[in-house]
């Protein structure tokens, strides 16, 4: 996101996750937790447990199973299981740009290689915009966004390690 001081990044595949990039660092919170949007509760039930509900998981019903959602997006993308997924996923997503107010939110992970998904997910999330000029895009990193994020992170943190011994 060159050019951005401001975004949220929302990874989409078999968990949900996000991160909050603002003045240009990332903001872990003071629990490292700050952009968890898994975890957002309404109703006493988390976004994740929401999801899980219509079935579409892996073995076992701990992760949704994203390719039957990216065969359901190609295939269904108006079926009841598709519609419920995109309005929880639109609306938590937007509640988190309506807190943090990105420039942008990137969406990355697995189910964002299906077109079908992404159309949908951006016309399902900008009703929950309280800015309608966010931009919503996708990662030219694709899947390996969130790799590539934390492989930098340790390097950048490495180095800090060896100048501070250095300095000593």
């Amino acid at each position: 996101m060159r050019g951005f001081d401001d975004f949220l990044v929302v990874y989409v595949g078999a968990g949900i996750g996000a991160a909050l990039v603002m003045g240009g660092e990332v903001r872990r919170g003071s629990h490292g937790i700050a952009g968890e949007i898994a975890y957002l509760r309404q109703n006493g039930r988390t976004l994740m447990e929401r999801l899980l509900g219509p079935g579409i998981t892996t073995a076992g019903g701990l992760f949704l199973d994203t390719d039957r959602y990216r065969g359901l997006f190609a295939e269904q993308p108006d079926s009841p299981a598709a519609v419920d997924f995109l309005e929880l996923l639109g609306e938590a997503i937007g509640n988190t740009a309506t807190l943090s107010d990105p420039a942008a939110v990137v969406l990355s992970g697995p189910l964002v290689d299906c077109p079908a998904f992404v159309d949908r997910l951006r016309a399902s999330l900008l009703p929950h915009l309280l800015e309608p000029s966010t931009m919503v895009t996708v990662s030219d990193l694709g899947t390996e966004g969130p790799l590539a994020g934390a492989s930098l992170h340790a390097r950048e943190t490495a180095v800090e390690g060896i100048w501070a011994e250095y300095r000593r």
